[in-house]
């Protein structure tokens, strides 16, 4: 006798209802952390490349400020620069998540290898997604935030 597609079943299934719930209930306590981690790291790397773009972005503005010369006159391009990088993270929706930490991320010139030559390490301090500093991680001196330095960049100038 053939059975009807939707009556319900009886027999060995009787004694796992639930089941299902409770092995996923149990794998949750594996998953969840895995997941915070990939979006903590994911998170990271996020915050690093738009660090790395507001870089760029201070740099390419402080080289093409006029009148800077041999450095003699740096102050209006340090400046320039500096807004550039504020307004990048403002324009990305960055601006209330990073603080960008001074004196070690406004940009020097120097006379050598070239005349003029900018270079910046910029240096920013982020709350992180999950909320929490973790041993492993970079802390700042500004507690509950992380901090991420880029790798020192040099661009040319104009005279």
């Amino acid at each position: 006798m053939r059975r009807a597609w939707f009556q319900p079943r009886h027999g060995k299934r009787d004694g796992q209802r639930g089941a299902a719930a409770v092995e996923f209930a149990l794998s949750l306590f594996v998953l969840f952390p895995l997941l915070a981690g990939m979006l903590n790291y994911a998170y990271h790397l996020y915050i690093g490349l738009n660090v790395v773009e507001a870089e760029r972005t201070g740099l390419v503005t402080a080289a093409r400020k006029t009148g800077v010369g041999a450095c003699t006159n740096t102050s209006g391009a340090a400046t320039a620069a500096a807004s550039a990088v504020t307004n990048y993270f403002t324009a990305v929706g960055l601006g209330s998540v990073v603080t960008v930490a001074l004196p070690s991320s406004t940009p020097a010139c120097a006379t050598t290898p070239a005349s003029p030559t900018w270079s910046m390490t910029l240096v920013v301090d982020y709350k992180p997604l999950i909320g929490k500093v973790m041993v492993w991680d970079k802390a700042s001196p500004i507690s509950g935030k992380l901090r991420y330095t880029a790798n020192p960049l040099a661009m040319r100038g104009s005279q």
